[in-house]
């Protein structure tokens, strides 16, 4: 599927996930107007960036977000399953109970919860610390796409340097993943391709954005000073505490916008 990012129309279909089949979007489009494709948003997949190296090469490559939380969610899932487990072997059957009627409760944005489920992620900070931390490294990367790009910059330093020196493996495993694909999630910060157009893209799809005005000269191809940034967090990283994070949680983003503008640095 392909979508104009300025309309969310949809410009064009076909089955397959493959570099043949987004090739032949592009011989359709023509050479000449995939030229004036300036911002491409996409997921990880190597076959989309193959072909979009070759047919639009000036084009500014942007990591959708969808994907990006979904990672998160994923990494969230394999910490659940852990402990749901352990508990298992452990004979602790209502805890393995409570911890697999939690799935809704622990996938849902913190915004979008009910009181139940809010009494659900209570009970689980209170009995299962590891969990309630998957759970709230999954919520903070959500907000890192909400938050204007200085804020996310913050809020994205941080949550890198939780993640990567977490005990929890799945978190690890996704800070490294971010920082593999961080200059297509620094670009969709930079390019305001972080809040979508009111329509998520399915699995594997691309999404162009011809013709965005005043956008051309940033895609020359160089690496983002954002990324150099990023490069020495370890260095001048202002910390976000878990305590702070959690204070943090339930807050509008307005609140925590206000907080990350003032307090991270």
């Amino acid at each position: 599927m392909v979508l104009d990012h300025d309309s969310g129309r949809l410009v064009w279909a076909a089955e397959g996930r493959d570099e043949d089949t987004l090739d032949r979007f592009f011989f359709e489009l023509g050479d000449e107007r995939a030229k004036l494709i300036t911002h491409i948003s996409a997921d990880a997949g190597s076959w989309i960036a193959n072909v979009v190296a070759i047919r639009c090469p000036n084009a500014v490559r942007c990591m959708d977000p969808f994907h990006v939380t979904k990672w998160a969610t994923d990494a969230l899932d394999q910490v659940r399953r852990e402990v749901w487990n352990a508990a298992r072997r452990a004979g602790d059957k209502q805890v393995a109970r409570d911890l697999k009627g939690a799935r809704w409760a622990l996938w849902k944005g913190g915004e979008r919860i009910s009181a139940r489920q809010r009494a659900k992620l209570a009970w689980i900070e209170r009995t299962n610390r590891p969990l309630y931390q998957a759970y709230l490294l999954k919520e903070h990367l959500r907000l890192v796409f909400q938050l204007p790009f200085d804020a996310a910059l913050d809020l994205l330093e941080a949550w890198l340097e939780w993640a990567d020196y977490s005990p929890l493996q799945p978190f690890v495993e996704l800070a490294h993943s971010i920082d593999e694909h961080l200059e297509a999630i620094l670009n969709a910060l930079d390019h305001g391709l972080s809040k979508g157009a009111g329509w998520r893209p399915a699995a594997g799809s691309c999404t162009a954005c011809p013709g965005r005005a005043g956008r051309a000269a940033d895609a020359g191809g160089s690496r983002p000073a954002s990324a150099e940034r990023l490069d020495q967090r370890g260095e001048a990283l202002a910390f976000l505490s878990f305590d702070r994070l959690r204070a943090l949680q339930y807050g509008s983003i307005e609140v925590l916008e206000d907080a990350l503008l003032h307090e991270v640095a």
